[in-house]
């Protein structure tokens, strides 16, 4: 039954964050005053999957090395979004991991507004 909960809860939670990434996305348009196309479409993350972050294959995962240079931010701005929750915690073996979907929609919602990428 808890692990049951807790799978609802992860779900709910990657849900959440999708949204979120889909809001900040639009928001980001709308505030460059751009039309956004009707043919433009979001690439959802297979974040509303139930997955358990064991279950995520090495070429699903990056770096957080790979993900400051996809993104062109620093380490630390990394650790900040880690630390608001936009982006999934990941560690094995004592490394950090980041789902590379999320990075790649992260590169839309963050690094290509801002002339980083």
């Amino acid at each position: 039954m808890i692990k049951l909960m807790m799978a609802i809860f992860k779900t709910l939670t990657n849900c959440l964050k999708t949204l979120n990434l889909i809001y900040n996305l639009l928001e980001t348009q709308l505030s460059t005053n751009e039309d956004v196309p009707v043919s433009a479409s979001v690439a959802v993350p297979e974040e509303c999957n139930v997955r358990d972050a064991a279950s995520y294959d090495e070429e699903e995962l990056v770096t957080i090395k790979e993900a400051m240079g996809i993104l062109g931010v620093s380490r630390w701005k990394i650790f900040d979004m880690r630390k608001k929750g936009q982006f999934t915690k990941i560690e094995r073996d004592g490394r950090k991991r980041l789902i590379k979907t999320e990075v790649d929609a992260a590169r839309l919602w963050y690094s290509v507004p801002k002339g980083k990428v």
